[in-house]
């Protein structure tokens, strides 16, 4: 029986190489390679919110 983490591990991989986007498993256009512009959008957007959170310490 796998883990959580070795799950979702394999689950990414197997959605990267089937041209899945990583963070929704849609199909990936021909110029997208890990994720869809949604949710690089979403996770850049995340990422800026954690940066402004840690300079607020």
């Amino acid at each position: 029986m796998l883990t959580p983490s070795e799950t979702t591990s394999y689950e990414r991989s197997s959605n990267t190489a089937a041209g899945l986007c990583a963070g929704c498993a849609k199909v990936l256009d021909d110029d997208e390679v890990h994720v869809c512009w949604q949710c690089s959008k979403e996770f850049a957007r995340r990422g800026a919110d954690e940066s402004a959170e840690g300079s607020k310490l």
